[in-house]
């Protein structure tokens, strides 16, 4: 394990000594970067060193920020959110239960889009304030989340995609789309192409 880079579009990679091992890792740019682990690290310096950001007491599996300054990650049953470009983080949200998030999504500051397992997935229109479950959905193991803009988006479950043109008020399932295990992730290349892994 550990944390490698490269600096010739992947023909070579070096390891970097010293980086911590984590759940998820997260680049805005070639020198701002994040981690998610026991706790969220950052770098500044393109992943050379690194160091723990305040606020965020356990584990973190996914990291999303929506510019340089607004962020979210889960772990667990939280959301943590950040407004000064990661330094620190507040608990945005603990859900009930034994609900664990897998993923998050934002378009803007406002509107967001929760994955998790053991319940249905949660939106926000208000940056987090208020996290809504979505009660009409019969959707309990999502894994992953990506929406394109107000109305579009995709939760993903192990074997199945569903698609909104909503704002996930309804999903429909994309039948083409199975036999994908619980490692299933949504990956976004472009705004028309979109990848899934999975078994």
């Amino acid at each position: 394990s550990g944390l490698y880079k490269t600096e010739d579009g992947g023909i070579s990679y070096t390891k970097i000594d010293g980086a911590p091992n984590g759940n998820d890792l997260l680049f805005l740019d070639s020198l701002v970067g994040y981690i998610g682990s026991n706790t969220i690290y950052k770098t500044t310096d393109g992943g050379n060193n690194w160091y723990a950001v305040n606020g965020v007491p356990g584990g973190v599996g996914k990291i999303f920020f929506v510019n340089f300054q607004v962020g979210w990650a889960v772990g667990g049953g939280n959301i943590y959110k950040t407004t000064d470009g990661g330094e620190n983080w507040a608990l945005n949200f603990n859900a009930p239960g034994s609900i664990s998030f897998t993923n998050i999504h934002f378009v803007d500051t406002l509107y967001g889009w929760t994955a998790n397992i053991n319940g249905r997935p949660f939106k926000t229109t208000d940056g987090g304030l208020n996290w809504i479950q979505q009660t009409n959905l019969d959707i309990w193991q999502s894994l992953d989340v990506f929406f394109k803009d107000y109305l579009k988006g995709f939760l993903l479950e192990s074997n199945k995609l569903y698609r909104t043109t909503n704002g996930g008020i309804t999903f429909n399932l994309m039948p083409d789309i199975t036999g994908f295990s619980i490692a299933g992730r949504l990956s976004i290349y472009s705004d028309s192409t979109i990848f899934i892994t999975g078994y």
